[in-house]
């Protein structure tokens, strides 16, 4: 179950084997996500309460989103999405 208190992310992945999409809140839940997947991001969203959708959020949006889990931080900086 979902903190509907938090900002909740979507991330696509270009791989049709895997599970395309997942929902995460955490840094924590996205570096699970991407040690999974390791490659073949797509795009990463953001929902967006107001229109009960998601949008498009940077990648520099995202690095500040999570900037204060020094784990999260470090892991991001060093995934080839973020470079």
């Amino acid at each position: 179950m979902y903190n509907t208190d938090l900002r909740t992310f979507l991330i696509s992945f270009q791989h049709r084997s895997t599970n395309k999409n997942f929902i995460f809140q955490s840094g924590t839940e996205l570096i699970e996500i991407l040690k999974k997947a390791e490659t073949g991001v797509e795009t990463i969203k953001e929902f967006d309460p107001n229109r009960a959708s998601f949008k498009r959020v940077s990648k520099k949006d995202i690095l500040k989103c999570f900037s204060w889990e020094t784990e999260t931080t470090e892991y991001l900086t060093n995934h080839y999405f973020f470079n």
